[in-house]
């Protein structure tokens, strides 16, 4: 995927199911209050480098379906992992570290929660409905967790995002 040394790629990835998606052999998610962890993958195959670095910040866990948002421009949907990366850029600024932007995406994809395309008009039921069908955690109901993988485990703690 990178092939330069002391190259870094950053992949936002704003899609269902897309906790794994880049197959990178460490992830983690951001728990309120408590330290980042690195936790080695369980695939087979992991996609590598030829000495860069790839991060990928996804929208949600495997498990889970990523929501759409209208609040970045008040009528189109877009996705709300997409507006709560630019949010929390915009909160922290351009020095800030990976673990910094992971939780500021976190808080804000949690206050986003109720406000998601199965909001109103009853879609609070049949987001329960489809939850209860499929087993999966589904937006509306703050279900959806952002996950950082990369193919090393750097310091998300202290390690800069460079953009």
């Amino acid at each position: 995927m990178c092939r330069d040394a002391g190259v870094t790629m950053n992949c936002i990835i704003d899609a269902c199911h897309s906790g794994s998606v880049l197959d990178l052999q460490y992830h983690g998610v951001c728990k309120p209050g408590k330290p980042f962890v690195w936790k080695k993958g369980r695939h087979e195959r992991f996609k590598s480098t030829s000495g860069g670095t790839v991060v990928s910040f996804s929208a949600c866990q495997d498990s889970q379906v990523a929501a759409d948002t209208h609040l970045m421009s008040g009528t189109a949907h877009t996705g709300a992992a997409t507006y709560a990366f630019i949010q929390a850029v915009e909160a922290g600024g351009p020095y800030q570290t990976y673990g910094q932007v992971l939780q500021r995406m976190h808080f804000s994809l949690t206050k986003l929660g109720g406000k998601s395309p199965l909001s109103g008009k009853g879609g609070e039921i049949l987001g329960g409905l489809l939850s209860m069908a499929t087993g999966m955690d589904l937006p509306g109901g703050g279900g959806q967790t952002p996950v950082l993988s990369c193919n090393q485990p750097l310091s998300a703690d202290t390690t800069p995002l460079m953009i």
